[in-house]
């Protein structure tokens, strides 16, 4: 893994971070299943970060990268966050139930980190206003 591609991933990782610690105090986002509640400040309740990869983070590719990643910010925020991983997900529903695990286990920032898992991504983020969705390899329509 060149030191390129770490750093990368380590500001994308700690971008994603500091852009939710530093939402507006006014904004707020609409959440459907509890008819006209609000969150404010998606993400900054949390006490776990999840990184989700579809296949064995030690694969010499894209997962790698993505799990050298997680491991920068467990560095710079590993005292404030558990970080959670799961391997090997298939870019199936599954995805869902992993990030309904993290998500009960504190997690309110999660990394989706394959292009197939875009739906279901945005699935979760419909259903979790609090929590920050971050899909890596699309962009939203």
């Amino acid at each position: 893994m060149t030191t390129f591609r770490r750093t990368f991933f380590a500001l994308l990782a700690a971008s994603a971070l500091a852009l939710s610690a530093c939402a507006s105090e006014d904004a707020t986002t609409s959440d459907s299943s509890d008819s006209g509640s609000t969150v404010e400040d998606p993400g900054t309740d949390g006490t776990a970060i999840g990184f989700i990869y579809v296949g064995p983070k030690d694969d010499f590719g894209y997962n790698q990268a993505a799990y050298q990643g997680s491991l920068a910010v467990e560095d710079e925020f590993g005292n404030d966050y558990e970080i959670l991983q799961a391997e090997n997900v298939p870019e199936t529903s599954d995805v869902e139930q992993t990030a309904e695990s993290m998500i009960t286990q504190g997690a309110k920032i999660l990394f989706f980190t394959s292009y197939g898992y875009k739906d279901y991504a945005l699935n979760v983020a419909a259903a979790h206003p609090d929590v920050v969705v971050l899909q890596q390899g699309n962009t939203i329509d």
